[in-house]
């Protein structure tokens, strides 16, 4: 048994999904770019050499590893009561990732409906 135009509409759904993951996953990079950039921006500075290794590595499709190369990023990121007389703070990667993470879901969500029209 066959149902008439059936293998179109399975054609026009694939493509659909093929066009909605390339979008996301272009999307997705945006955010994480956009994200680093921010938190290289809240970074301290003392030498510069922090806010210089501020990087995105991509492990898949939907999986990014945003983070800081030098060794003491962590402490500079978490401990609040250091003092920061050349700029930058703490929670310098949380803070925009907390502040952006719902304008970030819409951004990815309304290039989903672009294409789904």
């Amino acid at each position: 048994m066959s149902v008439d135009g059936l293998s179109g509409l399975q054609a026009n759904f694939n493509k659909l999904l093929r066009q909605t993951d390339i979008k996301c996953k272009e999307k997705f990079k945006d955010v994480c770019e956009d994200l680093v950039g921010k938190a290289i921006n809240l970074a301290p500075v003392d030498t510069g050499d922090l806010r210089g290794s501020g990087h995105v590595s991509y492990k898949g499709d939907f999986e990014a590893n945003i983070g800081f190369n030098e060794p003491y990023a962590i402490k500079q990121h978490e401990h609040t009561e250091y003092n920061h007389p050349q700029g930058g703070q703490a929670k310098y990667l949380e803070q925009p990732f907390r502040e952006n993470i719902d304008s970030y879901i819409k951004y990815i969500a309304k290039e989903i409906e672009n294409i789904n029209g």
